[in-house]
């Protein structure tokens, strides 16, 4: 039987993984430019990161300003949920893809904002995303036509993870306690 995404992600992290973190999703995804390119051959432009204008499904307040330079990462990429945070992984393999080397790890108290994703239709159709993360940048990628289901899913559960946690107190908030 083959192997999900999330658990090639957990066999992956087995070793890396802090006590008590759990890999809640993982899939493989690509650049927001790369799946039109991949098809089509034509870029949607050289950052494919756009920004913060997207209408935020979430956003957490904070001191950071809200990020606006694309996180770069390779065409095909791993995204790996966990309770503690969010990963990007290189792909692996050229037939059956696996998570290989972490190219970025984000703690989930790093996350600024998630965009609300975006359904593009036609031939490259494909559920663009965009995270923003404080003083790193918008980490923007898109899940290809096969796959927009499991894209919405993990995007609701990254924004009820971060719900559910306590909002980071703004600079001069008073006692230190967290506010939500």
């Amino acid at each position: 039987m083959a192997r999900t995404m999330t658990q090639k992600v957990e066999q992956r992290l087995a070793q890396q993984a802090a006590p008590g973190e759990r890999v809640l999703f993982g899939a493989q995804v690509f650049r927001t430019d790369g799946v039109r390119t991949t098809a089509t051959g034509a870029g949607a432009g050289p950052d494919g990161a756009g920004g913060a204008e997207a209408v935020a499904a979430f956003t957490r307040r904070g001191p950071a300003a809200p990020p606006t330079v694309p996180v770069r990462i390779p065409g095909r990429v791993v995204v790996a949920l966990t309770t503690r945070r969010l990963l990007v992984f290189s792909v692996t393999g050229a037939v059956v893809a696996g998570p290989g080397e972490v190219l970025h790890s984000f703690p989930l108290e790093e996350i600024a904002w998630v965009g609300e994703p975006e359904l593009v239709t036609g031939a490259a159709q494909a559920l663009r995303v965009r995270i923003g993360v404080a003083g790193t940048g918008v980490l923007a990628y898109g899940h290809p036509r096969r796959r927009v289901a499991e894209g919405r899913l993990m995007t609701g559960r990254l924004i009820r993870e971060l719900a559910a946690r306590p909002r980071t107190r703004e600079p001069g908030s008073g006692d230190g306690a967290a506010s939500g």
